[in-house]
């Protein structure tokens, strides 16, 4: 016979045991490695079907850890959204323009190694004409600086022409990347498209406004579309290209101040000039480097969504 209690006792064991949680069932989840909007899980593992604005594809599977075990989605699925509707609308071409962009960044960072070697060979110069022997003759010494000279103005002729250049390629390319986020539902500011262009040449607004058209031109590139008013994100990349820039031109600026060394009033000039100017040219060159990999990155994802519409 059973002691008094002892039934309510193994009856209140029972309840307290947890009951195992359901795994979660197959289906389509947000891409927990954030390269695409969704992911397929197949109820065990993350599958390589993967899917953007309802276009499917293949991606290599998902795995969070080195042995290849993934961890479990979040309970509730996610509905694949179907993909864009382009009817109607004419996208303006951008994809010519980012290749354009990407090659003339590429040779502007070339330019700009061409510029630092110029800067070093003049502080060359500068630093034996300094130690350079009184009774020799100077004529060689001389021509050395004058050749240092030339060099650095025919890198600065380059480097300008093919900033001009870039600009113009970039407002063009912003202009038509932000029409088309506007005409796709994708444009999340305030600001209308055309400030992509006014917003490079406003006093004061130009030191903040093309940073800020282009952290929404990459968020309208997202494979999750921006909402006008919800959180914005934004790419660490396009800040950093923008801190580099505005730096870099005003060491650029100070370094030009000294523009040869006809008008130099001590070797201390031409030393501070040339150091500035290398580290201007170090961080201009990141700053292209940055920004071509999101113009690229803009565009191939732009295609992606548009089924290379644009």
């Amino acid at each position: 016979m059973e002691a008094p209690g002892d039934e309510g006792t193994e009856q209140h064991d029972e309840r307290s045991v947890p009951t195992p949680a359901a795994p979660p069932v197959a289906a389509w989840y947000a891409d927990p490695a954030r390269r695409h909007q969704f992911r397929y899980w197949d109820g065990t593992a993350w599958t390589g079907n993967v899917a953007t604005n309802g276009v499917t594809s293949w991606d290599p599977p998902y795995t969070d850890h080195p042995h290849g075990a993934a961890s479990a989605p979040p309970a509730t699925a996610m509905v694949v959204p179907p993909p864009v509707d382009l009817t109607g609308l004419r996208l303006r071409r951008t994809s010519g323009l980012a290749t354009a962009l990407g090659w003339l960044l590429g040779i502007a960072c070339g330019a700009l190694v061409a510029r630092i070697g110029a800067a070093c060979f003049r502080i060359a110069q500068v630093r034996t004409a300094d130690s350079w022997d009184e009774s020799k003759d100077p004529a060689p010494i001389i021509r050395r600086l004058q050749d240092a000279d030339n060099y650095l103005e025919a890198t600065s002729a380059i480097a300008a022409l093919l900033a001009i250049a870039i600009l113009v390629v970039l407002i063009i390319w912003m202009f038509r990347t932000a029409r088309n986020a506007a005409d796709l539902g994708r444009w999340d500011t305030g600001l209308g498209a055309g400030w992509t262009i006014g917003g490079w040449f406003i006093p004061i607004g130009n030191w903040f406004l093309p940073v800020t058209l282009t952290q929404s031109i990459w968020r309208s590139a997202e494979p999750v579309a921006p909402t006008r008013g919800g959180p914005r994100r934004r790419s660490l990349a396009v800040g950093l290209w923008w801190a580099c820039y505005l730096l870099g031109l005003v060491c650029y600026s100070a370094g030009g101040s000294v523009p040869d060394i006809d008008t130099a009033q001590s070797a201390q000039d031409l030393y501070t000039a040339d150091t500035l100017t290398i580290i201007a040219c170090v961080l201009l060159g990141i700053g292209a480097l940055l920004l071509r990999g999101t113009v690229l990155a803009v565009q191939q994802r732009t295609r992606d969504l548009t089924a290379d519409a644009v």
